[in-house]
């Protein structure tokens, strides 16, 4: 038994982040609000376990959502239903935000 009942939800936690196959070279575009634990796990810990650079918007912004994914400055955007429906709706259509969220991780790379 673990001495501290977190200690396996951490091991959970990093067994998933491995399985996401998440690198040092990934570029996270963190958009779920850190008081989730959604927006903490994907946004934050992930990145912070394998080194990776992350960018953190403040609220909703669809332009700072937007501008770093067709620029490709984005390789991972963790993201929720809400999220995805609203881009989807603005300038590039749903077709190419489609596109890149089913994308493999290597494609955006």
């Amino acid at each position: 038994a673990s001495p501290l009942p977190e200690m396996s939800e951490i091991r959970q936690t990093i067994a998933d982040y491995q399985a996401t196959g998440l690198t040092a070279g990934d570029r996270v575009l963190g958009l779920v609000p850190l008081c989730h634990s959604y927006g903490v796990e994907h946004g934050i810990l992930a990145p912070t376990y394998v080194g990776c650079a992350v960018w953190l918007c403040q609220g909703f912004d669809t332009r700072a959502v937007l501008d770093p994914l067709r620029q490709g400055r984005v390789t991972v955007f963790p993201g929720v239903p809400s999220a995805f429906e609203m881009l989807a709706s603005l300038g590039d259509g749903p077709s190419r935000l489609l596109e890149w969220a089913t994308a493999t991780h290597e494609e955006n790379r």
